[in-house]
């Protein structure tokens, strides 16, 4: 009787265990389709930063720009099932910039435009495209949207790397 509770309680601990699994992802998976993609997202999240290295007289210039966005209001992106977009935003930047040897210098600006476009979602590789500029998706699911860009520039002896992360609820 004894190894039989024993089985069974191994049983019903490793049934638990199991049933807890999924919620370890922080959310349910969500399929990603252009069904599913289409919707409407609220920006809610905004940050990026730009450094430019220039090389001048052999010295090295290295400019940093950290953005931060805040007070969304109503900046809402609408992706449509036939392929287009509507991007409204209203939203305010502070901008931290440091120039190497120099002071940082703080900077605030309001964001405020109306954008629309196409897109093409790639469900394969977790990108979509806006008008030339692709995205990795980063998480997507039935509530959330999370969306990061990376780029380099080379321009004679400037390098400019960018990276911005977007996150939407919907």
């Amino acid at each position: 009787m004894k190894i039989l509770k024993s089985i069974l309680l191994l049983t019903l601990f490793s049934v638990a265990l199991t049933s807890c699994g999924s919620d370890d992802d922080g959310g349910s998976s969500f399929e990603l389709t252009a069904a599913n993609f289409a919707g409407n997202y609220s920006l809610n999240f905004y940050e990026g930063t730009e450094i430019e290295t220039r090389t001048i007289n052999g010295g090295t210039i290295v400019t940093t720009i950290e953005s931060v966005g805040d007070t969304f209001t109503n900046s809402v992106l609408t992706l449509n099932a036939d392929g287009t977009y509507v991007d409204k935003s209203s939203y305010r930047i502070t901008e931290t910039t440091t120039l190497t040897g120099n002071p940082t210098t703080i900077e605030t600006s309001i964001v405020s435009e109306t954008t629309t476009g196409a897109y093409t979602l790639d469900t394969v590789n977790k990108t979509v495209t806006f008008d030339g500029d692709i995205f990795n998706i980063t998480r997507f699911r039935e509530t959330e949207l999370r969306l990061t860009i990376s780029d380099t520039e080379i321009f004679n002896d400037i390098v400019t790397e960018t990276e911005e992360e977007y996150r939407f609820t919907r």
